[in-house]
């Protein structure tokens, strides 16, 4: 099992996202629009419901009210998916078991949640929407929150019988953390960037051809990384594209495309000087 964490800002956006079909781009619509429809429609189903109701906007103002007890937080929502391998599956009842699990681990048991799980990629996943501040005024802080959820994860896959999957980098080995990663997401992204950037002259037309294929591309002084459709965000290093490598390829092809455009050229001016003589 795999698990992803973030804090947010806006309980509207993040049930939003969670309960609403998947909006995909124009591009990935043409390319593949019967995928594309499965994987938009109906990809979102509600399995437990923790001291809340309702659709979206309703759950937005139940934890609002409860938001009132302590507005210092600037980011009140948990965001917590949990993934499983591709081809693995469990019982919804047990879904439910395993986010009530990691409600205890996390420390938000006494905490207004929602588990909604979604069938839109080939590995089945679950979102856990968190409002942070419990009735008791109790919040759930990010302290040793890496460390724990590691641990249910590994707890996780005991129990129910699932796949092992590697721990997250920080709690490896030496040996393991300088093994390329095996996660089919990161694969594909790196099947993707190969094929990119070997028809790419530059960061622009990179950036152009991969949002294409449903990524956004994120460059800063400390280096790459690619953002897919479902959102999740992966570093150029671990798909074993560093900026480094993308950037000596990016410049080995522009100065392929110059040397081919100056023999275009002086094969353009052969027949013009031979008219002249």
């Amino acid at each position: 099992m795999i698990a992803r964490i973030s804090f947010n800002a806006s309980y509207v956006e993040t049930l939003g996202y969670c309960l609403h079909d998947k909006r995909i781009s124009k591009e990935e619509r043409e390319r593949r629009p019967d995928e594309g429809r499965q994987r938009t429609q109906n990809r979102a189903e509600v399995l437990y419901y923790h001291r809340c109701c309702g659709d979206h906007k309703e759950l937005s103002r139940q934890f609002r009210e409860v938001q009132k007890l302590n507005y210092n937080i600037r980011k009140p929502v948990l965001h917590v998916a949990l993934s499983l391998p591709p081809g693995e599956e469990v019982s919804k009842s047990q879904w439910a078991l395993m986010a009530k699990d990691c409600a205890k681990a996390l420390d938000f048991e006494h905490h207004q949640y929602v588990v909604i799980l979604h069938k839109d990629t080939e590995h089945r996943h679950a979102h856990l929407v968190v409002n942070r501040i419990g009735f008791d005024q109790h919040t759930v802080t990010n302290q040793y929150m890496m460390r724990e959820i590691n641990q249910y994860c590994r707890a996780t896959e005991l129990r129910y019988g699932l796949t092992p999957t590697k721990a997250m980098r920080w709690y490896r080995t030496r040996d393991e953390r300088i093994q390329p990663s095996e996660h089919s997401r990161v694969v594909r992204l790196k099947e993707q960037i190969r094929q990119v950037v070997s028809v790419a002259y530059d960061l622009d037309s990179f950036k152009e051809k991969m949002r294409g294929r449903g990524y956004r591309v994120y460059k800063t002084d400390r280096g790459i990384s690619f953002k897919d459709s479902d959102r999740v965000l992966i570093s150029g290093f671990k798909a074993d594209y560093p900026w480094k490598k993308i950037e000596v390829e990016l410049a080995w092809n522009q100065r392929v495309l110059q040397k081919r455009l100056r023999l275009e050229q002086t094969q353009e001016l052969r027949p013009r000087l031979r008219m002249e003589l």
